[in-house]
């Protein structure tokens, strides 16, 4: 694994990697509350790992039994909250920084 910036520090191990923290957001970021958290959680995380070269989307739905059109509806749902969530992550710690 290379950093793509100089300045950044990559560990290997555990969440201090990107990738590691990237596979908590689903958790980090969705409402714990809501009904389908688990479902959408799933769907992310099995879209991400086949986009990672290990099936096709629509050939592990199929395995799965899932419907593809409801799959891609929570999957674009989780995906939504987590863009936001990181948003507004990096909108306060550049207002705390400005401060």
């Amino acid at each position: 694994m290379i950093a793509w910036r100089a300045d950044r520090l990559v560990k290997f191990e555990g969440n201090h990697t990107t990738v590691g923290s990237a596979l908590n957001w689903p958790d980090q970021y969705l409402p714990v509350s809501h009904q389908m958290r688990g479902q959408a959680r799933t769907f992310l995380l099995m879209w991400a790992w086949c986009e990672a070269g290990n099936d096709t989307w629509r050939g592990y739905c199929k395995k799965r039994g899932w419907s593809r059109s409801t799959a891609d509806r929570w999957r674009k749902w989780a995906a939504e909250l987590i863009a936001n969530g990181i948003n507004e992550a990096i909108i306060a710690a550049a207002q705390q920084r400005a401060t």
